[in-house]
């Protein structure tokens, strides 16, 4: 049977390249090339060795993380093959909606090859899911030690508190057994079946987790530790750019970082160019740095993760795309 795309999916995609171009026109038009060109001038390129190596330790371990839910949902496949799609993933995050297109790939590759949609999808969700609650717990914790010292703007404390507490009680929620599934069941029973019936799917796909408490748990712990590595190569990204640092300073990349991170995942732009700009520019502002500053870091960074997922790239061209080798179960 011929497969058709989804009606209006190139608009939505040309909706979501218009929504890039504009946004990143609208920040770098705010911006003299001089003063970027010069920010880059500055760096100091033996001081990005250091979050390089940041940025390709906790992809790794991401890779690593990811392969041990697949494996564990039952897809027992060679961990270097499964180390190799998840840096293919990263490599199309850059080019697919929000920061989620490499997410599309693994879930088609290995599902259509193994047979098991249902589970790589679930495996994916689920790091992706804790992965956000990591980020979430990260910037609460910021948040209350900013509270405490009185050194952030308190509307912006007040508001990272706010969507932080939101993501992470809806991941708690979604990966909580009952609520889980009277969350799926709620779904199915929405009017807005196009949308609703996908939602529930996808909820569904994590029914085989909800009962494994030490997966989620440990997933939970591993993820801390990848996302405030994440966060870490941020920073000393603007240690290398020479900028004034203080130690006490990291603390204000910890609840600046995380809810970008989130923000540029949403599917409303292509690998979240122009809205990273864009909520980089507004979230580093109240901190004391300037628009050329904080474009030119998320900038910097976006290119050391980009050169990291080059590897995937090399693994696509190698392997080839995904073949049906394995029957889908019935």
């Amino acid at each position: 049977m011929e497969r058709r795309s989804a009606p209006g999916g190139w608009r939505l995609l040309v909706v979501k390249i218009t929504i890039s171009t504009a946004l990143l026109w609208l920040i770098l038009r705010r911006f003299e090339f001089q003063d970027l060109k010069s920010q880059i001038l500055q760096t100091d390129p033996q001081a990005l060795l250091l979050p390089f190596a940041i940025v390709l330790a906790s992809n790794l371990l991401g890779g690593l993380q990811w392969s041990w839910l697949v494996r564990t949902a039952g897809v027992l496949v060679a961990l270097g093959r499964l180390i190799g799609l998840y840096f293919t993933g990263l490599f199309f995050n850059h080019f697919g909606v929000g920061n989620l297109g490499g997410d599309v790939y693994k879930i088609y590759s290995l599902g259509r090859s193994e047979g098991a949609f249902g589970r790589v999808a679930g495996a994916t969700i689920v790091d992706r899911v804790v992965g956000a609650a990591a980020l979430c717990s990260l910037a609460l914790v910021a948040a209350c030690v900013a509270l405490a010292r009185g050194e952030m703007p308190l509307p912006l404390v007040l508001v990272i508190l706010v969507f932080s507490g939101l993501v992470t009680s809806f991941a708690g929620l979604v990966l909580h057994g009952a609520w889980g599934e009277g969350i799926e069941g709620w779904l199915a029973g929405l009017r807005w079946e196009a949308v609703t019936s996908r939602l529930s799917r996808l909820v569904g796909y994590l029914r085989e987790y909800r009962e494994r408490t030490a997966v989620l748990n440990t997933t939970f712990v591993l993820s801390l530790l990848i996302q405030s590595a994440r966060v870490l190569a941020h920073y000393f990204v603007a240690v290398a750019m020479g900028w004034t640092m203080h130690p006490s300073d990291l603390a204000k990349f910890f609840l600046v970082i995380p809810i970008l991170g989130l923000v540029i995942a949403l599917p409303i732009s292509i690998g979240g160019w122009g809205v990273r700009e864009w909520a980089g520019v507004m979230l580093f502002a109240p901190l004391g740095r300037d628009g050329e500053e904080s474009v030119t870091l998320l900038a910097l960074t976006a290119s050391l993760t980009f050169v990291v997922s080059l590897g995937g790239g090399i693994f696509f061209l190698v392997a080839g795309w995904p073949r049906r080798s394995r029957p889908e179960p019935t």
